[in-house]
């Protein structure tokens, strides 16, 4: 099953035409160069890079997928992730030193799920 965060972080490209890349995922089309941007399956991970294309056909359907960004390709992928990085030692770095810290995997399920 695929789904979205309500918070997706996306670049200019692709904010500007998620609804259209939701409904070539969604209705399994795929799309080449497009890169998402998913929970990681792997608990030791935060992260998982998607080639797009891969939601076409059926194996897509074999596992979960919870989308929090997308790219426009991989280079894009990979500056969003570095934002999305900053955004959370951001965050940590705001914290008092009684505040509870969180794993930067929590941050982003606490966020976008």
């Amino acid at each position: 099953m695929i789904t979205y965060s309500d918070n997706l972080y996306l670049t200019d490209k692709t904010r500007k035409k998620i609804d259209k890349i939701k409904q070539k995922i969604d209705t399994r089309s795929g799309m080449i160069g497009t890169v998402i941007i998913a929970l990681s399956q792997n608990e030791k991970d935060v992260f998982e890079l998607l080639s797009a294309h891969v939601f076409k056909g059926s194996i897509s359907t074999r596992r979960d997928v919870h989308i929090i960004g997308v790219a426009e390709n991989k280079e894009a992928a990979m500056s969003l992730v570095a934002d999305m990085t900053e955004e959370y030692l951001s965050y940590i770095e705001g914290l008092n030193e009684n505040d509870s810290r969180i794993t930067m995997r929590e941050y982003f399920i606490k966020k976008c799920r």
